[in-house]
């Protein structure tokens, strides 16, 4: 599935859900980022079982969702940087127990949750500018497909 983002545009904390296999991989083009993965919270857990109740339910109704609080961000578990021409493949806990994303921001300090800064060449502390597009191919395995889904629409 390939991806193209403007370096101010925002990939929101989010989970590839269980219809696929748990892992992924990434190959990043163009501008460098910084993926950071987050614990999911208790309060991401129960939103996101009441958001597949409603679905499997069949009821497109966002009020439910508009009255939940909104929930304190997750907790930062480390980070990676994403350098042009690099392949990333996270798996098991990465996969399951956390959100993952890359912040919207103009440029990122490099801070001690970038697990691999030193095979990047980076040092702690220092600045990257997010200027020009990010282009990243993101290969998933789908584990399962849904009937539904294979069927022709109106039938």
């Amino acid at each position: 599935m390939p991806e193209g983002a403007q370096h101010n545009k925002c990939d929101q904390p989010h989970e590839d859900g269980p219809a696929y296999h748990p892992v992924v991989a990434i190959l990043s083009l163009g501008a460098p980022a910084v993926l950071r993965f987050r614990r999911k919270s208790q309060q991401h857990e129960a939103g996101a079982a009441e958001a597949e109740s409603v679905r499997i339910r069949g009821s497109s109704s966002g009020a439910a969702a508009a009255a939940s609080p909104s929930p304190t961000p997750p907790a930062l578990a480390a980070s990676l940087l994403l350098a042009p021409r690099s392949l990333v493949v996270f798996r098991d806990q990465a996969f399951t127990d956390c959100l993952h994303s890359i912040d919207e921001v103009q440029e990122e300090v490099l801070d001690g949750s970038v697990a691999n800064l030193a095979l990047c060449g980076a040092e702690e502390g220092a600045v990257l500018p997010r200027g020009g597009e990010r282009i990243s191919l993101t290969v998933r395995r789908v584990a399962r497909v849904l009937p539904s889904l294979l069927r022709p629409r109106g039938t």
